[in-house]
């Protein structure tokens, strides 16, 4: 965001706002399948219910710190500076190109028959 001319700040909460979604929904997966294993009975709720209840909890203060605190260090410690990165522009061209040759229905189903094709033999 920074590389747009965006100031700090505004690139801390628009980096935020971008990822927001998608921590929350891998958080609540995680946290989703480990909350079960806590509620087992027998020998395997106890073997691992404290297990599945210490990284259901890890994993939802990771998500508070990632979209909280994160941002807020970036903010402050991060200075504004250009990176040139030499394999920025073959990057656009590739992409470029994929898009192209990916950009309607047709071309996807060719392109998807083409690769079938030659790892069939």
């Amino acid at each position: 965001m920074r590389d747009k001319g965006l100031s700090e700040h505004e690139s801390a909460e628009q980096g935020a706002e971008q990822v927001w979604w998608a921590l929350l929904a891998s958080t609540a997966t995680t946290v989703a399948i480990f909350l079960q294993v806590f509620f087992l009975k027998d020998i395997e709720g106890q073997l691992f219910g404290d297990l599945a209840l210490t990284i259901a909890i890890a994993v939802s203060v990771s998500l508070i710190v990632a979209v909280v605190l994160l941002p807020v260090l970036a903010k402050y410690f991060l200075k504004q500076q250009r990176v040139n990165d030499p394999n920025e522009k073959p990057w656009q061209r590739i992409t470029a190109f994929v898009m192209a040759c990916t950009n309607t229905r047709a071309k996807r189903f060719s392109l998807a028959v083409t690769l079938l094709n030659l790892s069939s033999g």
